[in-house]
């Protein structure tokens, strides 16, 4: 199946589309581009700061990579948002 992401980004939040087949996982590397930005999937707070958040279904916290908070997903759809918050 086919891997797809789409992103858009404004003043106050970035958002990340992922789709990931299934059968297959993926490493979804989400920009830290706000201090103290909230990142969410479903409404849920997966990452706060520097730390993670709430526990989604399908969704596994890896920790950082550089700038990025990095997340382990399983097959399906997932909408990632970056917000900030101060």
């Amino acid at each position: 199946g086919l891997v797809r992401s789409a992103w858009t980004i404004n003043e106050y939040s970035f958002s990340l589309e992922v789709q990931v087949p299934v059968g297959a996982t993926a490493a979804v590397h989400v920009p830290e581009l706000y201090i103290d930005g909230l990142v969410t999937e479903s409404g849920k707070v997966i990452w706060t700061g520097s730390r993670a958040g709430d526990v989604v279904p399908g969704i596994t916290a890896a920790g950082r990579v550089g700038r990025c908070a990095v997340f382990e997903v399983g097959s399906g759809a997932f909408r990632f948002e970056l917000r900030k918050t101060g």
